[in-house]
């Protein structure tokens, strides 16, 4: 048996790794914890010293070594063990939210723009605040025409969140200093509102991407998630279409961050599609990305471009003109209606007349 996979699988509070890599706790029992994420409803507890896992919405199950190749990109056991390193030593007691052992706040000199302890704290504890919209929300669903369907997609269910405000909740993964190593976790999360577009006071932008990312067979990579949501409506893409969003113009992180998963989706021999914006800024990005592919390898990436300046103007004039031709076509019909009744009176009168 190899001892350091074991240790992980008996020391690493699965729970914990759980929600700091997404998953929102729903419910605690006598012994064992429901949580919901990834696509997933997942219950964990202990058989014997392990901590296991079990999704009943896919039909998985197993340790941590299993959710991290299952969930969370980690393809292989190097990659897991990696994974895994840098996360030992990180204990989030869940009773006070408080993270235990940490060293004082410090960043590391080569990792200048890495997200700091005391903010990675504060920004787990607002994840475990959030909800999934279940295809409720007004701004996503009045101002921005995503459909319920889109909403409630296992691709993007537990990676659109929203807050007691209202608010549309975007998280971004990526890479952040937790005692005193870097580790892969959530590191920020967008906030979007009639009018108002945010970020995590404290947090760093990484990549906000659907729960299919590490397994789809084709990437669009898009400039926002909310152009994610808008193509895979317009386009009616399925569980074999992932989704990757930069957040607007992208920092040297997350450069990193995407190159190392355009890597990856080549590796597994995934198409690698530009979905950003048509306008002079995504014309840039677009040529950025392409860059960072030639160096994985990847010398031509296809670039579906929207009509309008990005794919979610694409859906509201769509839609727009959807509920125009509705709306006409509901006034031809009230008309032809009001001609009938006219020509019902009119032979009523010539009869009357004769």
């Amino acid at each position: 048996m190899d001892e350091e996979l074991q240790r992980f699988k008996t020391e690493i509070d699965l729970v914990d790794f759980m929600v700091g890599n997404g998953c929102n706790i729903v419910r605690r029992y006598s012994n064992s914890v429901e949580l919901r994420g990834h696509g997933g409803k997942f219950y964990v507890r202990k058989v014997g010293n392990d901590y296991v896992f079990k999704d009943f919405v896919n039909d998985k199950g197993g340790t941590i070594i299993d959710f991290c190749q299952d969930y969370l990109m980690a393809g292989n056991l190097g990659e897991v063990r990696k994974m895994l390193r840098d996360y030992s030593g990180i204990r989030v007691n869940q009773s006070n939210q408080q993270m235990v052992g940490r060293p004082k706040e410090k960043k590391m000199e080569t990792e200048k723009e890495v997200v700091v302890e005391k903010n990675l704290e504060k920004i787990q504890e607002d994840m475990r605040n959030f909800r999934p919209t279940d295809g409720k929300h007004n701004y996503l669903r009045g101002e921005r025409k995503i459909a319920v369907g889109i909403l409630r997609d296992e691709r993007f269910a537990d990676r659109v969140l929203t807050d007691y405000r209202g608010n549309a909740i975007f998280p971004h993964r990526g890479k952040a200093v937790v005692n005193g190593k870097v580790s892969s976790i959530i590191t920020g999360y967008e906030i979007k509102n009639r009018g108002f577009t945010g970020f995590s006071a404290g947090g760093e932008k990484g990549l906000w991407y659907t729960a299919n990312a590490a397994k789809a067979q084709k990437i669009v990579i898009t400039e926002s998630a909310i152009d994610a949501m808008s193509h895979a409506q317009l386009r009616k893409t399925d569980a074999s279409v992932g989704y990757v969003s930069i957040g607007g113009a992208m920092s040297e992180r997350q450069k990193e961050l995407l190159k190392s998963l355009i890597a990856k989706a080549h590796s597994r021999g995934a198409e690698i599609v530009l979905g950003l914006d048509n306008d002079p800024a995504g014309d840039k990005m677009s040529q950025q990305v392409r860059d960072l592919a030639r160096e994985c390898g990847v010398m031509t990436i296809k670039r579906e471009v929207p009509v309008n300046k990005d794919w979610n103007d694409d859906l509201k004039e769509k839609i727009k003109k959807m509920e125009e031709d509705v709306k006409k076509y509901k006034e031809d019909d009230k008309m032809g209606e009001w001609k009938k009744e006219e020509s019902h009176q009119t032979q009523a009168q010539m009869t009357m007349t004769a």
